[in-house]
């Protein structure tokens, strides 16, 4: 619906096994939330190391997890951080997170975001980590163009929204070429 809109603007957005062993060792770093403050500060005043992942803003949230804005201090870099809320989780929800972290793992395409990490927090709830890419969504843009924003009209020409269109078409026909279905 979302690239049907884009084309209509100018007349009206795998784990391996060893993976698996480590997940369920605990062998991945923690995250935890934290305020925004350095991280020297927070070493400091908490008297003991913090997690590698420390949650910012919550971008988003669905019925079984969340999705935030993070930074990985380890590399120093924003990252999204989709967490899994942890209350009663049994073992056909853990496999739908497993299955997940490998469909996305399998995808190597420069118009698919990254995977970087895939754990299990303090709290026992388990995540995973991916590419940030910064600026705002194709949902904020076809608004903007939709409430007749001139300036993004003149940015995102007909021409531009179909190259854009093909750009999620080509990562879309490699996620079936894996047989992975979005």
């Amino acid at each position: 619906e979302v690239l049907r809109h884009l084309l209509k603007m100018d007349h009206e957005d795998e784990l391996s096994s060893g993976t698996q062993e480590r997940i369920a060792r605990g062998f991945f770093r923690n995250i935890a939330i934290l305020p925004q403050e350095s991280r020297v500060e927070r070493t400091q005043k908490n008297k003991m190391p913090e997690a590698r992942y420390a949650c910012l803003r919550l971008l988003a949230e669905f019925p079984d997890s969340q999705v935030y804005l993070a930074k990985d201090h380890d590399v120093d870099r924003f990252v999204v951080l989709k967490r899994w809320k942890s209350d009663g989780i049994d073992s056909s929800a853990f496999e739908k997170v497993v299955e997940e972290v490998r469909s996305f793992g399998k995808l190597e395409h420069p118009n698919v975001k990254l995977l970087y990490d895939v754990g299990i927090d303090r709290e026992g709830a388990y995540f995973l980590v991916s590419e940030y890419v910064q600026g705002e969504t194709l949902r904020e843009i076809i608004e903007k163009l939709r409430v007749g924003d001139l300036a993004y009209h003149k940015l995102y020409s007909f021409s531009y929204r179909v190259q854009l269109f093909l750009e999620v078409l080509r990562a879309v026909h490699f996620a079936h070429q894996q047989n992975l279905l979005h």
